[in-house]
């Protein structure tokens, strides 16, 4: 799949505009706590670890769609190597 197919640039849309204001994205938990709350000053309080994790998932997928040609594609692809 390309950045530029109709799919993938549906869902490159829906992450630009699901993006927060603080360039997050927020994730509720759904797991039952086992572990007592610990706070890694990451936004979203008790949802942060899944917010953190799919901030970065999404941070991948915007850079990868940027393609080779871009610094940061060019970057992406030396640390693929």
């Amino acid at each position: 799949m390309r950045p530029r197919d109709a799919v993938a640039r549906r869902g490159l849309d829906y992450l630009l505009k699901t993006q927060l204001k603080d360039g997050s994205w927020f994730v509720a938990r759904r797991a039952v706590p086992l572990q007592p709350y610990t706070d890694a000053g990451f936004p979203h309080g008790r949802d942060q670890f899944i917010s953190a994790s799919a901030t970065h998932l999404a941070t991948q997928a915007l850079l990868y769609s940027l393609g080779p040609s871009s610094k940061a594609g060019t970057a992406l692809s030396r640390d693929r190597r």
